[in-house]
């Protein structure tokens, strides 16, 4: 390999053994894929829970006054989006129906049965943008038809336009498909009507199920602010409902997956991990090259290079070995997250922000291991020189 003749000495030494240079940096990447996939997975399960919530079409969410978690319905009855559209600022308030626990899809294909999660609501309005569910709305106003989530699991028989199965022991057409996407509690996502969704889960005591809502979307007149008309609503209607902008809704259901579930701690733990891995692995590889190494460092501190000096070229090799074995291991993640969310539909992607906070977490990880394995340079006796 050709060392470039005014390359940083640090560097220097580790490309004077290419071998030996691979080997460390398949060793510390393999350490910064697992600090990045248990990264990903845990934000894979967070922004898959918030992704229905983000493409919503309105600026405040009305849902119930005990709604902690967005999969949970918790219905509050609709004339509170009248009493909602009187507001100052709102130009409209659209229902929106969820149906998590009686919804059973019938699969075609080995013949078995699996819940979904069901949306519904008026194919005129503009509640959810998703722009493959706007060319259905005329479809979705006939009777017994859906449209299915094309990102929804293997389980449930890939179904297309045209396929006709059941839902919940009633016959049904899917009459399109749309790409949302799956999270850890739902796998597979049916869009319909309201009208539909009312002949297929009929409420009880001979009430209309459009009766009760599981949310409000509300759109805001233009120029109006989200938190004045907020505070307005709020006001207004009764204490059976609250009224969350987006980004609170967002992480309202962020808190309750950080705080009440094991989904933080155990994916917090597999980084913790990967960075002890990395620790160890990288100590390893300055270790080896400080031994290997250790005459020429004692010679230049014979020839007066102070310790600061060479504590500085074994941080150097830190950094680097840091910067080698996170590129490959960036472009690695990005495949295994590529394979990873078409098998399950969870959202897996990488931001600037995440890419940068695992890298801090590279740098750290070599850094540290430089500083430990660097007593062996201050150590170094020029009498080595002599042996």
């Amino acid at each position: 390999m050709r060392i470039p003749p005014r390359a940083p000495l640090g560097l220097r030494i580790l490309m004077h053994a290419p071998r030996r240079l691979l080997v460390s940096v398949a060793g510390i990447m393999l350490a910064i894929v697992l600090m990045f996939s248990q990264s990903g997975f845990r934000n894979g399960v967070l922004d898959s829970q918030a992704e229905l919530i983000e493409r919503l079409n309105g600026e405040l969410i009305i849902v119930g006054r005990l709604k902690s978690l967005w999969y949970v319905e918790e219905p509050f009855p609709s004339r509170r989006l009248y009493q909602a559209r009187t507001c100052p600022g709102v130009q409209n308030v659209y229902p929106l129906y969820l149906e998590t626990s009686r919804a059973v899809w019938h699969n075609t294909v080995d013949n078995s049965t699996r819940a979904v999660r069901v949306i519904a609501y008026n194919p005129d309005d503009p509640v959810i943008d998703v722009p493959e569910v706007h060319a259905y709305a005329a479809a979705l106003k006939m009777p017994d038809t859906v449209l299915f989530d094309e990102k929804a699991r293997d389980l449930f028989g890939r179904p297309q336009a045209g396929t006709q199965t059941e839902l919940s022991r009633r016959k049904i057409t899917v009459v399109g498909t749309f790409r949302l996407g799956t999270d850890i509690l739902t796998d597979a996502n049916l869009i319909m009507s309201d009208r539909n969704f009312a002949k297929f889960f009929p409420a009880p005591y001979q009430r209309t199920h459009l009766d009760e809502v599981t949310a409000g979307i509300v759109k805001l007149a233009p120029g109006a602010k989200a938190e004045t008309v907020k505070r307005q609503l709020t006001r207004d209607l009764p204490d059976d409902v609250k009224v969350l902008t987006k980004p609170e809704l967002v992480e309202m259901e962020m808190t309750y997956w950080r705080e009440n579930t094991a989904t933080g701690i155990i994916f917090g733990l597999g980084m913790a991990v990967g960075f002890a891995v990395g620790i160890v692995i990288c100590y390893q590889v300055l270790y080896s090259s400080v031994s290997s190494y250790l005459p020429q460092f004692a010679t230049l501190k014979a020839m007066g290079f102070s310790d600061a000096y060479l504590v500085g070229v074994v941080l150097q090799q830190a950094l680097f070995l840091s910067i080698l074995g996170f590129i490959p291991a960036l472009a690695a993640v990005q495949g295994l997250f590529m394979v990873v969310g078409n098998l399950t539909g969870l959202l897996l992607f990488l931001t600037v922000g995440r890419i940068a906070f695992i890298f801090v977490l590279t740098v750290a990880m070599c850094m540290v291991s430089g500083i430990i394995a660097v007593r062996r340079v201050v150590q170094a006796d020029p009498a080595e020189v002599f042996r």
